[in-house]
């Protein structure tokens, strides 16, 4: 059985802020007594529900999307927002899943000082404010492991999805060019460019050790998707080439616990076209 919920919320929110909260669910559970799909979706923080619960339904099979206002006036300076989608099948069986997100709250600078009419960062934001509200936080997700990956790693919750504490890794492109030569007798040489490689991508961040887990288990992946505001259309269809994972133990990061071991991680990844 296929079900999926993806929350989508900006990764920087203003006290006062009107902020909207938007989850993408879809049920494809290809079962031939199973023609609609019921869901009740609730968004939440620690703190409490946020806004009615949403109550819709969908053929099997189709995606939905539904959204809700949060209004920020939390006094802490990170927000778990989460969402709670149940399913009801025809069949009278039920299913719940969960996704999670963590805001950065920030107290208003108030008024926004504008920046050149570049944009901030060359991005189209006209204010820190928007650039930081409007960005694509960078993750992977729709990844296909190879048919003799292990079970304990296509069985997590989740599985075709990695995301990252620290939402802004380096992201580097190296982009080239295929020619050929043409040796013409008694004029110069002419080069034609006959097309062109995949980009080759590569990713370095910091992260918890429960992701670097999920980044080991790339070695069995086949193709996967990135999303950072890095690419055109957000987005980049990829082949993992090869995955680090590395312990900090030096430096600042010391005193590690069970729960926030942190680890480098590097990906070397191939454009797929």
């Amino acid at each position: 059985m296929a079900e999926k919920a993806r929350l989508t919320v900006p990764s920087r929110v203003e006290i006062g802020e009107s902020v909207a909260l938007e989850v993408e669910a879809n049920s494809d559970v290809s079962l031939p007594d199973i023609k609609t799909v019921d869901y009740t979706i609730t968004f939440s923080t620690p703190s409490g529900q946020i806004g009615s619960e949403i109550n819709t339904a969908a053929n099997e099979g189709e995606t939905i999307f539904e959204s809700t206002t949060w209004n920020v006036d939390a006094p802490i300076r990170t927000a778990d927002i989460s969402v709670t989608v149940n399913i009801s099948y025809e069949d009278g069986t039920t299913s719940e899943i969960e996704d999670s997100r963590s805001v950065q709250i920030v107290e208003s600078a108030g008024e926004e000082t504008i920046v050149a009419d570049e944009g901030t960062g060359n991005s189209s934001a006209s204010s820190l404010n928007e650039f930081y509200t409007n960005r694509t936080d960078f993750f992977i997700d729709e990844i296909v492991y190879d048919p003799d990956a292990p079970e304990t790693i296509t069985s997590r919750e989740n599985a075709d999805t990695i995301l990252f504490e620290y939402k802004n890794p380096s992201i580097t492109v190296d982009s080239s060019a295929r020619f050929v030569k043409h040796e013409i007798i008694g004029a110069r040489t002419l080069r034609q460019k006959v097309g062109k490689d995949p980009l080759e991508i590569s990713v370095d961040g910091v992260c918890y050790r429960d992701t670097a887990r999920r980044i080991d288990g790339l070695r069995y992946a086949e193709t996967g998707t990135i999303r950072a505001d890095r690419f055109d259309g957000s987005s980049i269809d990829v082949q993992f080439a090869s995955a680090t994972t590395d312990p900090l133990e030096e430096g600042s990061a010391v005193d590690f616990t069970e729960v926030n071991e942190m680890f480098n991680f590097s990906l070397e990844l191939t454009e797929v076209r």
